[in-house]
């Protein structure tokens, strides 16, 4: 209940109040100008006002004037109403977006990426649909239907008691009914985000699945999901088709009542024939209302679960609250005893970790796969909180530097050769890039031999590419990766084998640019190529426990440590 509560706070700080209210108060005007049809109508039956009507064609005129305004009004309250929740639904989605993107990494990969798409898609058009539809057309039946019964009171108070008391039959029928559905849309809702994150993971992964010939194996695996899908949605529609055929089936049976009562009302003189047809008409007018006032249920049993999905979000902390932008102006990094693992039950990947690296230090770092290498730079990033011990830059805790703090400080290119769908001056551009000039850009790229590339392709730096990075190879990837990472000086780098995927001649130009771009600057380096760790000041060494065992220049180590002449040879 709390959640819904707090949904629909959101929902009502998004709306554009004037467009909503001003289209809610035209549907109350066309509304009660509509509840005074069934009157013409009843009183048409009379010859005498039928007569009147025919001899005199303003008259005509006039009701065909009335009844132009009436659906005139609703016309334009509907796209008020429609206005009002397509502003509504952009302002959540935009307030959703901002609030994924300030969450913490760990908080983020709790959800499949698919997942939090469809949340600002699909359970956001459930919000269009509800502000622009379900709640204006249950404020209007209410409003009808407390109007239309004062004219069935007015014209027979016991066929009116008797409407009322069938009514609360059809909503005692249907309230169970609705709980059962309200809990099988949350369970679609959820299926939805499932499928949609399944779906975007394995698709971004699309050239394992050929290469491994995994097309039978992802049919066979996504068809469950569909599988479990389509047995929800049958069950909705089972229990939707049951509850309109009930409903339906009491609503005839309610107008037969009606009728039957009425009838012997009339044939016993109590009621006229007009008085029959104008109560008949309101009767009629009652029911549809009261119909879609109980169909309506469903929209919100749906709105529920969106709300419940979207409030999770909201709920959860910002990576940075009450942070202030800290000035540092040494960049030396210190590690003090410092603990991580990912998770309470796993085993921890950095383990009591401590050391000190001076501001314009070269360090290059060795160890087999999964000793922590990358966590570490994971943690500096404040990727992740470490959970124990402290690190410091420039003699600045960590914990108490924002996260764009410390990512404005620090120049962090991984291992993953991540490119944007869209162009390539829109990649190097990104983020704290925006603002770098086309000097700066031309520079870096004729450093980093990337021009004559630059200028093979079809349109330069407006030259399209997928996400994927279509039309490049891993190599050339990398080095507009690189690329991306230089732009912008900055005063600590990480380098995460950023020449993994270069031939020798290609990693020797690049070495060469970042070692001149970063000079005199805090560099580490996850190594593992030896020209890199001779280059390096210090060279530290891991060991599969997360802990540094070794540290000093590659000379000393060679001559020392077994562990880090086969780690050498490995690389050899």
């Amino acid at each position: 209940m709390i959640k819904q509560k707090e949904f629909y706070q959101y929902l009502f700080h998004c709306l554009d109040k004037p467009r909503f209210f001003i289209g809610l108060f035209l549907s109350f005007i066309s509304a009660g100008m509509g509840l005074l049809i069934p009157q013409f109508i009843g009183k048409m039956m009379d010859m005498s006002f039928l007569t009147f009507i025919l001899s005199n064609p303003l008259m005509l005129i006039g009701m065909l004037l009335f009844f132009l305004s009436v659906y005139t009004l609703q016309a334009i309250s509907s796209y008020l109403l429609g206005m009002s929740g397509n502003q509504a639904m952009k302002k959540m989605q935009e307030s959703l977006h901002r609030k994924i993107l300030s969450l913490s990494i760990t908080d983020v990969e709790r959800y499949q990426a698919g997942d939090l798409s469809n949340r600002l898609t699909n359970d956001m058009s459930v919000v269009l649909k509800l502000i622009s539809v379900t709640f204006p057309q249950v404020i209007m039946n209410l409003f009808i239907i407390v109007g239309t019964a004062y004219f069935l009171v007015s014209i027979n108070f016991y066929l009116t008691l008797v409407s009322l008391v069938l009514i609360l039959c059809l909503l005692f029928v249907t309230l169970p009914i609705n709980a059962k559905l309200e809990m099988c849309f949350l369970d679609h809702q959820n299926l939805l985000g499932k499928l949609a994150g399944d779906l975007g993971h394995k698709f971004s992964k699309f050239r394992l699945i050929k290469s491994m010939n995994g097309e039978k194996q992802e049919i066979k695996i996504m068809s469950k999901v569909f599988s479990e899908l389509f047995k929800n949605f049958r069950k909705i529609l089972a229990i939707s088709s049951f509850q309109s055929a009930l409903l339906n089936s009491v609503i005839m049976f309610f107008i037969l009542i009606i009728i039957l009562i009425a009838g012997w009302q009339v044939q016993k003189g109590i009621m006229t024939i007009v008085t029959l047809t104008t109560f008949i008409i309101y009767v009629m007018q009652l029911l549809e209302p009261t119909s879609e006032l109980i169909q309506s249920l469903d929209d919100f049993a749906e709105v529920k679960g969106v709300g419940t999905r979207v409030v999770e979000l909201f709920n959860l902390a910002s990576e940075d609250n009450n942070f202030s932008y800290t000035e540092v102006n040494d960049f030396s990094i210190s590690f003090d005893a410092v603990s991580f693992s990912y998770s309470e039950q796993e085993k921890r990947v950095i383990d009591n970790l401590s050391f000190h690296i001076s501001s314009g230090q070269y360090v290059a770092i060795i160890g087999p796969s999964g000793s922590g290498k990358t966590t570490l730079f994971s943690l500096l990033m404040k990727f992740y909180q470490y959970d124990a011990g402290e690190i410091l830059i420039g003699g600045k805790r960590l914990r108490d530097l924002s996260s764009e703090n410390v990512r404005d400080l620090i120049s962090y290119t991984s291992q993953d050769n991540t490119l944007f769908h869209g162009t390539l001056r829109e990649n190097l551009s990104y983020g704290k890039n925006s603002k770098v000039s086309d000097e700066r850009m031309y520079f870096v790229l004729k450093e980093l031999d990337l021009l004559s590339l630059m200028n093979h392709l079809p349109k330069g730096l407006e030259s399209h590419i997928s996400d994927s990075g279509q039309g490049l190879s891993e190599g050339q990837k990398q080095r507009f990766n690189i690329a991306r990472s230089l732009m912008l000086p900055s005063d600590i780098y990480l380098f995460d084998e950023i020449t993994a995927s270069l031939d020798v001649e290609t990693e020797r130009i690049i070495t060469k640019a970042v070692n001149s771009l970063t000079e005199e600057k805090t560099r580490l380096t996850i190594a593992h190529r030896l020209s890199t760790i001779r280059e390096a000041d210090i060279v530290f060494v891991f060991d599969e426990n997360g802990r540094i065992v070794d540290k000093g220049k590659h000379e000393e180590l060679q001559l020392r440590n077994t562990s880090y002449q086969s780690y050498l040879q490995e690389l050899n």
